[in-house]
């Protein structure tokens, strides 16, 4: 049987995670977008 704290605990690291993730999502769509408007100078 899990405590209280213990299912507090896991919901809050979840939620983290989830939210790290979405960044890092978003973070890395940024990235892409700046490289490619990069690639499109070098082109030009």
């Amino acid at each position: 049987m899990l405590s209280y704290t213990d299912t507090f605990l896991t919901i809050y690291l979840r939620q983290e995670y989830i939210t790290l993730l979405y960044i890092q999502k978003r973070l890395s769509r940024k990235i892409n977008m700046i490289t490619d408007g990069l690639k499109v100078k070098i082109v030009y």
